[in-house]
């Protein structure tokens, strides 16, 4: 189990890693936030098997950054008005 609540591969930690990174640059937000943040939209899944990997991998960082910080709403057609998803620390998925 890593700090964001998945298990996973040393090369899916980096990734996730690389989503938290630019979270705080896209956000301006604490890193303690980015890594709350997903911990709690992926708490208790695996990236540590081939498909798990393809599943995550097969989006950018800031794709990933994105849907975790707006949650499921289409911010990819106007992210201009969008609130950030509802965060609660130390909570798993809402």
């Amino acid at each position: 189990m890593t700090k964001f609540g998945v298990r996973a591969t040393p090369a899916a930690r980096d990734y996730i890693d690389k989503i938290a990174t630019t979270m705080v640059t896209l956000f301006s937000i604490p890193r303690d936030e980015a890594v709350g943040r997903i911990s709690q939209f992926w708490r208790g899944e695996s990236f540590a098997e081939p498909d798990e990997l393809l599943a995550l991998f097969h989006q950018s960082p800031e794709h990933w950054a994105k849907r975790i910080y707006y949650g499921r709403k289409t911010w990819w057609l106007s992210e201009g008005d969008l609130a950030p998803a509802p965060y609660h620390p130390g909570k798993g998925p809402a």
